[in-house]
């Protein structure tokens, strides 16, 4: 009995022992898993966290990418789409699969090789930024090209940064701005030139007026009042020509409806004198259409138009005046058309401008078709003569789109 307890103990001992062992083994393993694991796992959780901002890094970029109203590209340096943001593409009408790949010079300029303004080409050349103010054809307007260089970590030169701003607006604005400058300029000469004319009378004949006083020339002296008198006269014209002009525009009354016939028959009844004296035969198309403006401002439209017809009828034998409108795709045109005088090529565009007769001995001061192209650009349109020559007739055509409210 007491052999087989000692024998019992000792066995118990070395099993203790021996499990002790074990389980020391088993956790240094532990230890060991999470010496390796625990930074793994770090590791595998900051990365996780790195993906998903440069993710969202990602998606904000591009969504500031897309956002721009400009047109933006990146371009490798053989002059090919990397990247464009989706102003370009919905411009272009392509999807970035189309896109991406495209030559510039074919896609933007439509030739093969890049034009001599290139500022992409530039830059590739020297490695600065360019910009160049162009028309272009496929994009139906005018556009700023600014070109940023882009390197890669190296320190390589890769391509550029494109932005295409759409100037086209900012151009006409400017173009108007000149176009309207360059008139005033011309008024400005215009008015010290028909000025100074009536001005030299005055003093002129106020010399030989103090002369026939001096000498008792009572006949002299009636002459000299009617040449005063006469510059006087013209002067006041000239300044209340000159006066309605610059009104034009600045003093608008309320916006009102009226019809093309009603404002043709108004005007003939302003001119109705000239008209019967000229023996001139006047027809009215059949047509119709309601406008809304200035009544008084659109009825000097036909009323100068119509003045100036029967003033340069000339020596025509059955004189003829046609007054109508054209409903043509995307307009409507008025006219007022004649069989009188007609102008030359070369004075067609010059009979609008300020202070300027065909016929000096016509009357007026040359300023009723300068008023009329003011009032038509007032509500949006244009106006053009057309005339085979002289002695052939003209005929005024003109667009009023701002004032035209519907078909009758």
């Amino acid at each position: 009995m007491a052999e087989s307890a000692g024998a019992t103990f000792g066995k118990t001992m070395l099993q203790s022992l021996l499990g002790s062992s074990k389980a020391l083994e088993t956790a240094k393993f532990l230890v060991l898993i999470l010496v390796f694991l625990v930074p793994l796992a770090i590791y595998l959780v900051q990365r996780r966290r790195a993906v998903q901002a440069l993710r969202v890094s990602r998606d904000e970029w591009q969504n500031t990418f897309d956002s721009m109203p400009d047109l933006i590209a990146i371009l490798d340096r053989e002059h090919r789409i990397v990247r464009a943001n989706r102003t370009m593409r919905e411009k272009l009408q392509l999807n970035a699969t189309a896109l991406i790949g495209q030559h510039c010079c074919r896609l933007i300029h439509q030739q093969d090789t890049h034009p001599d303004y290139c500022p992409h080409a530039k830059l590739l050349k020297d490695g600065a930024s360019h910009k160049e103010e162009v028309y272009l054809p496929v994009l139906h307007g005018d556009y700023s090209i600014s070109v940023t260089p882009l390197y890669d970590t190296a320190g390589e030169l890769t391509g550029s940064i494109h932005i295409i701003h759409d100037i086209t607006e900012r151009k006409q604005v400017a173009d108007e701005l000149n176009r309207k400058n360059h008139e005033i300029e011309q008024m400005i000469y215009s008015v010290s030139h028909d000025l100074r004319s009536p001005l030299i009378t005055f003093k002129t004949f106020l010399g030989y007026l103090e002369q026939d006083i001096s000498a008792a020339n009572n006949k002299r002296i009636g002459k000299d009042l009617e040449f005063i008198h006469s510059a006087a006269n013209r002067m006041e014209a000239l300044l209340n020509e000159l006066l309605e002009m610059s009104r034009i525009g600045r003093s608008i009354l309320p916006h009102k409806e009226i019809t093309f016939r009603e404002l043709a028959t108004e005007a003939l009844d302003a001119v109705a004198g000239q008209i019967s004296a000229g023996r001139v035969d006047v027809r009215v198309s059949d047509a119709d259409l309601l406008l809304c403006g200035d009544r008084r401002r659109l009825l000097q439209i036909w009323q100068n138009l119509l003045d100036n017809a029967v003033k340069y009828m000339g020596d025509q034998p059955a004189p003829l005046i046609e007054i109508g409108v054209e409903i043509q795709p995307g307009e409507t045109v008025f006219y007022v058309c004649d069989n009188g005088i007609g102008i030359a090529p070369e004075h067609q565009e010059k009979v609008f401008g300020i202070f300027e007769q065909l016929d000096q001995h016509s009357g007026g001061v040359g300023m009723g078709l300068t008023m009329v192209r003011r009032i038509i650009e007032l509500y949006g349109g244009h106006i053009r003569v057309e005339s085979a020559g002289v002695g052939q007739g003209s005929c005024f055509r003109f667009t009023l789109p701002d004032a035209c409210k519907e078909n009758m």
